[in-house]
């Protein structure tokens, strides 16, 4: 039986893995690599941004292996179409930005708090990070 605060773990995972999965596409089209809906993790380019992948598929069970699809609905694990991927693209990017201006909300409200202490402790996070 799946409790309230397991369906929020899992949400929170598959939101997690999205964004790590949009950091990836970042990473490729950076390189001028165009990724396809039949684009396996095996032929991506090693890289943190793919470990990251692989690391927050694996914890939520889905597929993480060489030839695993790179673009997967983030709830089910199921492959995403032609046709399903400007707006799967759209989602994840948008759920990135939220997560970063968040995140930088936070930070100010935790500069503000300590008082002014620069955020010492605090790690911004770097163009390839996907915090």
């Amino acid at each position: 039986m799946t409790t309230g605060s397991d369906a929020i773990v899992r949400l929170a995972g598959s939101i997690a893995a999205q964004t790590a999965e949009f950091g990836m596409m970042r990473w490729l089209l950076d390189g001028d690599v165009v990724p396809g809906t039949a684009m396996t993790l095996g032929e991506v380019p090693p890289s943190r941004a793919l470990d990251r992948l692989r690391s927050r598929r694996s914890e939520l069970g889905l597929p993480a292996g060489d030839d695993a699809p790179l673009l997967i609905e983030p709830l089910t694990g199921a492959p995403v179409t032609e046709t399903a991927l400007p707006l799967h693209l759209r989602k994840a990017k948008v759920t990135r930005i939220s997560i970063e201006a968040n995140s930088g909300i936070c930070r100010g409200m935790l500069r503000h708090r300590y008082n002014n202490t620069q955020g010492q402790g605090e790690t911004v996070p770097s163009a390839d990070s996907d915090s």
